[in-house]
């Protein structure tokens, strides 16, 4: 059979976009018939080399204080495909105690019901929904994955409350505090739920959004990084002990933007979170926090909490599918160099989605705007030594300074929701997520940072 030159094209385009999994015959206008190779999640996953985390049912846990059980949407319902979650809802809120007048039982049961509900399009948000709503849309938009084709189904639950501390979160011994059993308890029953209709399942993600209570207020830099090293890694041995899993649960956290400096929010638990998500290959980085619209001190609105959703999710699509860590903007590399009145601090950074962008749209939400864009290097802690601060080629900095800044601490957004910053990548140019009939820009911000510019 001969084939049109228009025809033999659309065969290339589509031989060199799609999987060589499976055959699908295809009737072309011209009454020729061509077989063409079409995707599904098993040729996309498996050429990866990194091993198999894809079951059929995949919970997303958000675990943590209040901002892991907010954001509310009653119109324009989120398309959550397939995703379920238990019969009591997205909030597993049944009381955690192990002995309440005999009750225990009763709720719990109450709450997992016999089997998965589909989850409600509208009503309570919490990172959950934006988070699969991205992970399942870039599985579409960038794999070639059909929605009806992933055999990914995702399980929503949200474990924690409001006003939680690290040790109630992580109390595994008293039993006084039985939050970390209760979630322990969601895994259980989502694996027995699988079970019963044999479909395979594990806990690939759990979002761990936590440190604005007030025990961890005065934490240092390496107390709290010791104690969420510590729960992740409890948690992860936990989680695979009951499911089997081989792979380990990603861990998705987030950086505090609530306190300042001189209240420990700034200079210990937000430099904890960021530097483990770098450390350790199994934490990732997923969403600043300073740059968004704040209803209190504390907590962000219901369309922020969509956006930081869909900001973990584009992360979370990174680690399972791609099999890749997306590290956060952060400095690669410096070097200062004398120019002509000015010392310049050249900084190489590392930039998930090029060019890097100075965006002031958000300080409108901040009490006092970011001098320098957010950046700061400070003599004595009182004179500001920096002129200017300038992007280069979009993936560098260049900060002007009017003394030698050797040895002095660069940093970035410590003012945190009070001041901020301005610095972020592109992504959002292609990535948006919708919030009441509003596309919503979903970039990656830079996190708060102190860098000591030591002499090399």
């Amino acid at each position: 059979m001969k084939f049109s030159i228009n025809t033999l094209l659309f065969l290339l385009l589509c031989l060199s976009s799609m999987s060589t999994e499976k055959v699908m015959t295809v009737f072309l206008k011209s009454g020729e018939i061509a077989r063409i190779m079409t995707k599904d999640i098993d040729t996309i996953f498996f050429s990866k080399p990194m091993g198999n985390s894809i079951t059929n049912y995949n919970q997303i846990i958000i675990y943590g204080q209040s901002l892991s059980v907010m954001g509310t949407f009653y119109i324009n319902p989120l398309d959550l495909y397939d995703t379920k979650t238990f019969q009591g809802g997205i909030l597993t809120n049944y009381l955690p105690y192990a002995n309440h007048n005999g009750t225990t039982t009763v709720l719990r049961e109450g709450y997992y019901g016999k089997s998965f509900i589909p989850i409600p399009q509208t009503g309570i948000e919490t990172q959950g929904k934006g988070l699969v709503k991205m992970l399942k849309s870039l599985m579409n938009d960038e794999d070639g994955l059909a929605y009806e084709n992933q055999k990914y189904t995702c399980i929503i639950n949200a474990p924690g409350a409001g006003g939680l501390t690290y040790w109630q979160l992580s109390d595994t011994i008293t039993g006084i505090y039985n939050y970390y059993k209760r979630l322990l308890e969601s895994v259980r029953y989502a694996k027995k739920f699988a079970s019963e209709e044999g479909s395979s399942f594990n806990v690939p993600v759990l979002c761990y959004i936590q440190g604005e209570a007030g025990d961890e207020k005065m934490d240092t830099e390496t107390q709290f990084y010791d104690k969420l090293n510590t729960l992740f890694t409890t948690l992860n041995k936990d989680i695979k002990n009951i499911t089997g899993q081989a792979n380990d649960v990603q861990f998705i956290n987030y950086q505090i933007a609530s306190y300042s400096p001189t209240e420990g929010g700034t200079n210990g638990r937000a430099l904890a979170q960021l530097k483990l998500s770098i450390d350790n290959p199994n934490v990732h980085f997923g969403s600043a926090m300073y740059q968004f619209l704040y209803s209190d001190q504390y907590h962000i609105d219901s369309n922020s909490t969509r956006v930081m959703g869909a900001m973990m999710g584009v992360v979370a699509k990174r680690a399972l599918i791609d099999k890749k860590k997306m590290k956060p903007i952060f400095p690669d590399s410096f070097e200062i160099e004398k120019r002509d009145s000015f010392w310049v601090v050249k900084l190489k950074m590392n930039v998930p989605v090029k060019p890097l962008v100075f965006d002031e749209t958000v300080n409108i939400r901040y009490q006092v705007s970011p001098s320098n864009y957010g950046f700061s290097i400070l003599k004595n802690d009182l004179l500001q030594m920096i002129s200017s601060v300038t992007i280069i080629n979009g993936e560098s900095l260049e900060i002007f300074c009017l003394e030698d800044p050797i040895n002095m601490d660069l940093t970035y957004a410590i003012g945190g929701n009070y001041s901020g910053g301005n610095l972020r990548d592109s992504q959002g140019d292609k990535i948006k997520i919708d919030c009441e009939g509003n596309l919503q820009r979903v970039d990656n911000w830079c996190p708060i940072f102190r860098l000591t510019l030591r002499s090399k």
